[in-house]
């Protein structure tokens, strides 16, 4: 998105009919919101760019929550690029995934809410970034450690995939997708 005249351009230049120019702002990870809608750029990496209203979002109360995967929120919903993600609950919903040592936001992610634990792939983003749920996780003692391992109370995850006999309490990552436990390298 470029300027307060609600336009979208990225090679191409496509107006926005419904856009209000006085209240446009852009918002990280290809969204924007007016006082009248959200909206969302589709396909950005893909040359087919177009930004259109996401659909049932609420501008008073969306937010962005991260730039890497594109999900945000607004009182009823938690959205992952254009899509809506059904089970997840916006009251609840966290991200759990830290900046990394230079402060930057990670491309993939780790995400909680009221009862179900998400890890979402965002290194290669399309308009359908993967997601998958971290089964047998621990909501409650789920912490990121860089992205691409978590760990809870009771077992280690990479990619959202358990790690089997690998002890959480003594292992940590050493960052670029290497990991310790105390006797062995991941």
């Amino acid at each position: 998105f470029y300027g307060t005249n609600a336009t979208w351009s990225n090679d191409t230049s496509a107006k926005i009919e419904s856009g209000d120019p006085s209240s446009f702002v852009n918002l990280p990870s290809f969204y924007a919101k007016d006082k009248n809608h959200v909206y969302v750029v589709t396909r950005p990496y893909e040359g087919l760019s177009s930004a259109s209203i996401l659909s049932g979002a609420d501008p008073t109360t969306f937010t962005v929550l991260d730039e890497g995967v594109g999900l945000a929120r607004d009182v009823d919903t938690v959205f992952l690029s254009a899509k809506i993600l059904e089970q997840a609950d916006p009251s609840t919903f966290r991200v759990l995934t830290p900046l990394n040592e230079k402060g930057n936001l990670l491309d993939d992610i780790y995400a909680v809410d009221s009862s179900v634990a998400y890890f979402f792939e965002g290194y290669e983003v399309s308009s359908s970034p993967k997601q998958k749920i971290v089964e047998g996780a621990d909501i409650n003692s789920l912490t990121s450690l860089d992205g691409i391992y978590a760990k809870d109370n009771k077992s280690v995850y990479i990619r959202g995939k358990k790690i089997e006999n690998v002890n959480p309490a003594s292992f940590s990552s050493l960052g670029y997708g290497f990991a310790d436990d105390g006797s062995e390298i991941y």
